[in-house]
């Protein structure tokens, strides 16, 4: 079995991964200026948006799950 690479993120000029320290502080900022993060599962990214539930959230637009490489957390097959 393969392990899944930990997803990473276009966020605030920088490539950064959920396991950094300062994740929520740079969601709760991600949010506040209203950017667009990207997801790199795919080469030109996939559009993301932050979402707050208790702590902050990184979730995929409505309708961009196919979008997403097979093997990433958001991906969605059409059903």
């Amino acid at each position: 079995m393969s392990a899944v690479a930990a997803p990473q993120f276009h966020l605030l000029g920088q490539i950064l991964a959920p396991d950094v320290p300062h994740w929520q502080d740079v969601l709760a900022q991600v949010q506040l200026l209203r950017e667009r993060p990207r997801c790199l599962c795919q080469p030109a990214g996939v559009g993301m948006y932050v979402a707050r539930h208790q702590r902050f959230l990184i979730k995929r637009l409505p309708g961009t799950g196919q979008l997403h490489a097979v093997g990433c957390m958001s991906h969605v097959s059409d059903r």
